[in-house]
């Protein structure tokens, strides 16, 4: 049976160290107790590479999933806000669900159409209808009786601790700290930076970045494949949350 010595994460030292072995600087025994100032700034790069990364993709790592009940505190309550999550980045688009009534919920509510439907009397509600405002989860006209909300997101904490494993974090300066990134990626991103900040052409270290981030994104999770000829289609290919009954199944 073959054997596999596959590294999935990486540390900040690991990443640090890969950036220095890139621009041949020497590499260090401890980067985040350093005071050369290139490693100083090679830290500063690898956590604006990791940050800006984040945002460039949904990566599968940082996908999180959360659930409010969502309910009335008065009768005839016009809005209610909930805090979302600390970690909260950005919602994963269309997977908002009211599980109480088993299907999904239809994407937030514009300030334009919030502001129209709050001037309706009676507000008539089908579903739950949201948006974020003030860094919290708004729901109009909630509902008398709980629902519950459930979404998935992308989280801000793209490192742990490493001296504390259930910690998650935004910035690494451990060099133990481990980054839920690919950090060969990040270790890519980091050298271009490392070289704009430093005053050095970055363009070819630029271009290596985006040559590796258009491969890892064209083969990171599976897709749907689209035939343009026809032919066979699937027979519950047109089943989806939104017309599926919720008995019948059987015959």
């Amino acid at each position: 049976m073959p054997t596999y010595a596959i590294t999935r994460y990486e540390t900040l030292a690991d990443v640090v160290n890969s950036v220095c072995q890139k621009i041949g600087f020497p590499a260090s025994a401890d980067p985040a107790g350093s005071t050369d100032p290139v490693i100083v700034k090679m830290i500063s790069a690898v956590n604006d590479a990791a940050t800006d990364l984040l945002t460039m993709y949904p990566w599968q790592e940082m996908i999180r999933e959360g659930s409010l009940s969502v309910v009335a505190e008065t009768p005839g309550q016009e809005e209610r806000a909930y805090d979302l999550p600390a970690d909260y980045l950005s919602f994963v688009d269309q997977t908002q669900n009211d599980t109480s009534v088993k299907r999904p919920v239809w994407n937030p509510l514009t300030a334009m159409d919030w502001q129209s439907i709050k001037r309706l009397t009676p507000i008539v509600t089908f579903e739950l209808m949201w948006r974020v405002r003030e860094n919290k989860i708004w729901f109009l006209s909630p509902p008398d009786s709980a629902h519950t909300f459930t979404y998935e997101y992308i989280s801000q904490g793209w490192c742990t601790d490493a001296d504390t494993a259930t910690l998650y974090k935004n910035e690494a300066s451990k060099n133990g700290d481990t980054l839920l990134l690919d950090g060969y990626l990040v270790a890519l991103l980091a050298r271009a930076k490392f070289q704009e900040m430093s005053g050095f052409d970055s363009a070819f270290a630029t271009r290596d970045f985006y040559r590796a981030f258009d491969n890892r994104v064209g083969q990171w999770a599976g897709a749907s494949i689209l035939n343009m000829a026809g032919g066979v289609v699937h027979p519950f290919r047109f089943i989806n949350g939104r017309n599926a009954p919720q008995t019948g199944y059987g015959g």
